[in-house]
C-alpha cells in the first residue's frame, strides 16, 4: 500500500528569495502562506484515496468476471457452431433422401402412366 510523501515547501527559503529580489517582507510572508494553504488543500485526503482505491479494487473484480463471462460466451459460441455444423449435414442427408423420393415417385409415376397407356391401348 502507497503513502503519499508530504509536500516540502521552506516558506522560510521563498521569503528569503522574494525580499532578496526586491519584494516587501509582508507580500512575501503573505504569498508564502497562501502558497502553503495551496498546496495543503490541493492534496487529495486519505479518505478519498482509500475510496478510490476501493472503486478500483471494484472494477477489477467486474474486469475479472467479465473476462470469465466472455470465456463462457466463446465457449457456447463453439458449441453453437458444432451444433449447426450437424444440422447442416442433417439438411444435405435429407435434401439427398428427398432427391432420391423424387425419383422414385417420378419412376412409379411414369410407370403408371404406361400401365395406363398399355390398359387402354395406347401403346
Amino acid at each position: 500500500m502507497s503513502t503519499l510523501a508530504p509536500v516540502l515547501f521552506d516558506t522560510h527559503r521563498f521569503v528569503k528569495r522574494m525580499t532578496e529580489a526586491g519584494m516587501p517582507l509582508g507580500q512575501a510572508e503573505t504569498l508564502a502562506e497562501e502558497q502553503t494553504a495551496l498546496l495543503s488543500d490541493n492534496r487529495a485526503p486519505r479518505r478519498d484515496i482509500e475510496g478510490l482505491k476501493g472503486d478500483v479494487s471494484e472494477l477489477q473484480k467486474d474486469v475479472a468476471k467479465l473476462k470469465q463471462d466472455i470465456s463462457e460466451l466463446q465457449k457456447d459460441v463453439a458449441e453453437l457452431k458444432q451444433d449447426v455444423s450437424g444440422l447442416q449435414k442433417d439438411v444435405v442427408v435429407l435434401q439427398t433422401k428427398i432427391t432420391m423420393v423424387q425419383w422414385v415417385v417420378g419412376g412409379i409415376g411414369f410407370g403408371m402412366v404406361l400401365l395406363l397407356a398399355r390398359s387402354f391401348g395406347a401403346l
